[in-house]
């Protein structure tokens, strides 16, 4: 039998830890070798691999090694929000593959900038001292509840849209270790705020055995939805969602309808009639009683029974976990419309022109050329790249805030950071947000409790 009891991280699909590290009360006199020398990764990376397993008592002791002469830091930055996250990545991937760009250096400070990021600084409150120590600033987080919200309106110009007509890009098409590099995150709603950057930047990406976020099928269903709240001779968005939120309703029965609403005089059989109208007055309804965009499309998907065809048509738990949290991030996406003084047909209208301008910078992305990945820890089981990026190592993400009430869900958790981890062979780079969007609210999370511990010690504070 051969297998790590450290990278056992499939137990929502039935995989059982206890196979390996009871197989020797099984199997009285089984010989154990452990294979403890890794060819992968430098030694800093395995010291604060070995560290965040350690939290997992049961886990068998490798102490593991390498004979890699190279020792490279493993870096943590903690970024502003989620726009921050992506825009490190960024500037980071420029400073090892592009040097030849020359940065701005702050005489001051000394701290290197690779370009200029387009967001304000904020007047917000500190919560570090500006000459404390990283593990004091862990300390700090650890004085805030998990559920702790910051109020947007502190954070407003965080989240200002971006100016999609004048982006600026670097020329990637020759840096071929593009593609040995990754971005791992714990939800794939995370993907959302680095495609957005990377759009905006130019930094070619792969989402690896996933949808991108635009293109996954309830953003689409979502988005069908609101198009024809802002316009109501929208066909086409009708024709998706019709048949998702009305029973019984097939091609010939959905034909019939649109026939009806193209020329009342058409006879509609008074049942299609009756569960049309009742629909479209739901619609109008909630459209008319909002000032809020994001409280409206909340209201909208509950009453029209979108959220309920969603639990039907993915019963599983995870399953519907995943697409309730890329809705959630579209909620992310309105906040910054939310926080204007315009009316609710302004924000719904300038929302979905963003949304549209996202798909034209999705859509003009070279198909050839070395990209950078994107995937789910995972999915990055089995896999190995020079440059690694585990964004939102935060409570709340990683672990996931269901691990907190799940049985051994902590463990299972510490496992799949440690498969993180593990992934790079040269660089890697934790990222903590200290707010970050979910569901249309600004949020805090402390930092990972995961690795919180070993920060200070086995790692280097990246500015």
């Amino acid at each position: 039998m051969v297998g790590d009891d450290a990278q056992s991280i499939y137990a929502f699909r039935g995989s059982k830890i206890e196979l390996i590290l009871g197989f020797g009360k099984e199997f009285v006199g089984a010989q154990e070798i452990v294979l403890n020398q890794n060819y992968r990764s430098n030694q800093p990376i395995l010291d604060l691999a070995e560290r965040v397993i350690s939290h997992n008592s049961g886990q068998k002791k490798k102490e593991l090694f390498t004979e890699n002469p190279e020792r490279i830091d493993v870096h943590f930055f903690a970024a502003r929000n989620q726009t921050d996250e992506a825009e490190y990545i960024v500037r980071t991937l420029e400073a090892l593959y592009l040097p030849d760009i020359t940065p701005k250096v702050d005489v001051k400070t000394g701290v290197k900038t690779y370009f200029e990021i387009e967001t304000e600084k904020l007047d917000e409150p500190k919560l570090v001292a500006e000459d404390d120590p990283v593990s004091n600033m862990f300390d700090m987080y650890l004085d805030h509840s998990l559920e702790m919200t910051i109020p947007s309106a502190s954070y407003k110009t965080a989240y200002t849209s971006f100016d999609w007509a004048t982006p600026k890009k670097r020329d990637w098409k020759l840096v071929e270790k593009l593609n040995d590099c990754a971005i791992l995150y714990r939800t794939h709603s995370q993907s959302r705020a680095l495609e957005e950057t990377f759009l905006k930047r130019g930094l070619p990406y792969r989402l690896v055995s996933g949808t991108k976020f635009l293109d996954r099928k309830e953003i689409k269903d979502v988005l069908a939805i609101l198009k024809f709240v802002a316009n109501g001779d929208d066909r086409i968005s009708l024709t998706r969602f019709l048949p998702q939120l009305l029973d019984g309703v097939g091609p010939k029965s959905l034909e019939r309808m649109i026939a009806y609403l193209d020329d009342q005089s058409y006879p509609l059989q008074p049942k299609l009639l009756d569960k049309l109208m009742k629909l479209l007055q739901k619609i109008e309804t909630t459209y008319s009683h909002h000032t809020k965009l994001i409280d409206m499309s909340k209201e909208l998907l509950e009453s029209v029974g979108y959220l309920g065809y969603l639990r039907q048509e993915y019963p599983q738990k995870e399953e519907f976990l995943s697409r309730s949290e890329n809705i959630g991030e579209l909620y992310s996406l309105m906040l910054r419309f939310d926080e204007t003084e315009d009316t609710i047909e302004q924000k719904l209208q300038l929302f979905l022109n963003d949304i549209s301008l996202m798909t034209n910078q999705d859509d003009a992305q070279e198909e050839s050329g070395p990209k950078i990945q994107l995937m789910s820890l995972h999915q990055s089981k089995g896999l190995e790249f020079e440059t690694v990026f585990l964004v939102g190592v935060e409570d709340n993400l990683l672990p996931h805030a269901n691990s907190f009430v799940e049985p051994d869900g902590i463990e299972e958790e510490v496992r799949l950071a440690y498969v993180g981890v593990t992934r790079a062979k040269k660089n890697l780079y934790l990222i903590a947000a200290e707010s970050r969007i979910n569901f249309g609210q600004v949020q805090a999370n402390p930092i990972s409790r995961i690795f919180r511990p070993f920060l200070n010690q086995y790692t280097k504070r990246a500015l």
